[in-house]
């Protein structure tokens, strides 16, 4: 452990808690100007009219389909998914490993609440109003779903996953009426996401290594053939 990277991951936790939790007065506050919701009506918005209970257990189970698409980023071995685990081993996993579990924790779970409530609750909400009534708000998902992108547009494919994210999240906050399960997804996939990372590190370069060799099989035995 450098002094260097211990210093950057504990600025990086002390941004992440700050950045993501100010998203939740950001979004009340825009909220209420907009008229969608008063100050106290934007905490009912989290669970609507379904029980805390229903909307944890509709919220875990959205989560499957985001952890497959963990599972094929880690096992992809298309190029630029390659690049993207790379980019992340070498620029994010360094700083991550120098936080504790229960800090990576508090910035998934941070990141699940203060980013729905704020792209899914206010953002989302305001834009339906100003188009058309569609199946899903569908018009209003594509739309904060190309700003989330943009905004985590570390890699093109990178802006892809998660744009594809963003839609299944929206259409999740559309068809339960509430922010709870959109919150509980994105939170917990988020953890989830963050400790694979740093404890799979190792075996997801594994991966990407395997591929290198066999390439150079492939080269040398084409050299050996044309030799021939």
């Amino acid at each position: 452990m450098s002094i260097e990277n211990e210093y950057t991951g504990r600025r990086f936790f002390k941004t992440a808690l700050i950045f993501e939790s100010a998203m939740i007065p950001i979004a009340i506050g825009l909220g209420v100007l907009c008229g969608i919701w008063s100050w106290a009506g934007s905490f009912n918005e989290i669970l609507g009219e379904t029980s805390a209970t229903s909307a944890s257990i509709y919220g875990l189970f959205a989560l499957i389909p985001m952890l497959l698409l963990l599972v094929f980023s880690a096992m992809s071995r298309l190029p630029s998914v390659a690049r993207l685990r790379e980019l992340i081993r070498t620029s994010f996993v360094p700083i991550l490993k120098e936080l504790s579990t229960w800090q990576l924790v508090v910035v998934g779970l941070l990141a699940g609440i203060g980013e729905e409530w704020l792209f899914r609750g206010y953002l989302q909400t305001w834009v339906s109003t100003l188009l058309p009534d569609t199946p899903m708000q569908i018009g209003s998902v594509i739309i904060v779903s190309i700003v989330f992108a943009a905004l985590h547009a570390i890699t093109l494919m990178y802006a892809a996953i998660v744009f594809v994210v963003s839609i299944y999240l929206g259409i999740v906050y559309e068809s339960s009426e509430q922010l709870l399960t959109p919150m509980i997804a994105h939170g917990v996939y988020d953890v989830i996401a963050l400790i694979f990372i740093v404890n799979w590190d190792d075996d997801t370069l594994a991966l990407d290594s395997q591929s290198e060799p066999s390439q150079d099989l492939v080269a040398a035995v084409e050299q050996n053939s044309s030799a021939k």
